[in-house]
């Protein structure tokens, strides 16, 4: 038991909470602990110090490329690795109390600070993004997770954490944010192009007019389901207020409305609202648009009196998604073969959205059923 307070931060006594390196240059008497010691001796084989005795943990510590740190139950903060001060450039052990408020950015302090209060008064798992100081002066992105060490009784110990430089992920997201926003913004006039085509082709077809009017709208349509997509970016001021991120149900209405010709009957979605992360917005939004597509070229939109009714559910575990076709053209077996469209579906369903995805041709239309677990709707 003593020889695991040469190398561990692990012992509640004031004296103890000095750094690992200094732990490695004491004298061993001075490091022993009582054998009535509230350190656990039912540590797994797998976190015991190598032997024979020496600094082999401290070494494994200060090369992980993470920022190491640990915490009493209380929250204070009793060691750092080398990492840690290579990074930060503090040239000794701060405070306690203070290092996390000189060091992190003080636009993300508060929430820093409310995450890690809500952990230790919870026991759960902390994670935070934050910008830390570097020893450069310039703010850099980091991850910051930390797990509580508990007693058999449930009782936490000790926390161990890290923190994990992200500014390379950051900046990469930012780049593809500002592309992604190009494209919307260039689609949205690929869009007023082919309207004003529309229009004014229109002019010198009088008998054409009713039918560019109803295509126009169209058009318009799916302009706002794309713009709806980008909800979550800084939007055109000349179409209003964007709401802050795209709701599944929304989301799944804007996809439909161009479909629908004006008829609330012809397409009708139904299910209550579930937060979409923009990833998982845009592979159901291909998926959507591809079953769209098919059952205007082939399925129940094909023909005045078909209907496709979307049902959503969202449970513990997972969204399930119901599309189903109904009034159509009898289809006698299911079709055969798979186009790119299909094909591209089938590979975001599976590698995107990690579904389930059932597929039940009955004669009066296509049934399809998704299951798609909750962690990959949030991305």
């Amino acid at each position: 038991m003593a020889r695991l307070a040469r190398y561990c931060p692990l012992i509640d006594r004031p004296q103890r909470t000095a750094l690992l390196p200094q732990f490695s240059e004491c004298d061993m008497e001075d490091c022993a602990v009582d054998e009535d010691s509230t350190f656990p001796d039912r540590l797994t084989p797998a976190v015991r110090p190598a032997e024979p005795e020496g600094t082999g943990l401290i070494n494994t510590l200060d090369a992980i490329p993470q920022l190491v740190w640990s915490a009493r139950p209380d929250g204070r903060h009793d060691f750092y690795n080398r990492k840690w001060f290579e990074f930060t450039g503090l040239g000794a052990r701060p405070d306690a109390a203070g290092p996390w408020g000189a060091v992190i950015h003080p636009d993300d302090l508060a929430g820093a600070q409310a995450a890690w209060r809500e952990s230790l008064a919870s026991g759960a798992d902390f994670e935070a993004e934050y910008r830390l100081r570097h020893h450069s002066g310039a703010w850099r992105w980091i991850l910051a997770r930390a797990l509580p060490l508990r007693e058999a009784d449930g009782t936490i110990m000790r926390w161990y954490g890290t923190c994990t430089p992200i500014e390379a992920i950051i900046q990469r997201q930012g780049r593809l944010a500002v592309l992604a926003g190009e494209l919307s913004h260039r689609i949205k006039n690929v869009f007023a192009v082919v309207n004003s085509i529309i229009t004014l082709s229109a002019r010198d077809a009088p008998e054409a007019r009713p039918f560019a009017a109803a295509l126009s709208e169209q058009i318009k349509a799916l302009a706002r389901a794309n713009s709806h997509l980008r909800a979550d970016r800084p939007g055109d001021p000349a179409e209003g207020p964007q709401p802050a991120a795209p709701g599944l149900l929304p989301l799944l209405q804007a996809l439909m409305e161009p479909y629908s010709q004006g008829e609330t009957s012809r397409v009708l979605v139904r299910g209550t609202d579930h937060a979409i992360g923009e990833q998982a917005a845009t592979g159901l939004a291909l998926i959507i648009h591809e079953l769209a597509t098919n059952a205007v070229k082939y399925g129940a939109l094909s023909v005045p009196d078909g209907r496709v009714r979307i049902d959503h559910a969202v449970d513990e575990v997972c969204l399930q998604l119901v599309w189903q076709e109904s009034g159509g053209p009898w289809q006698a077996a299911p079709p055969t073969g798979s186009g790119f469209g299909t094909s591209m579906t089938e590979r975001v369903s599976r590698d995107q959205l990690q579904a389930e995805v059932t597929r039940n041709w009955r004669p009066e239309g296509l049934e399809l059923t998704m299951r798609i677990p909750l962690e990959r709707l949030a991305g």
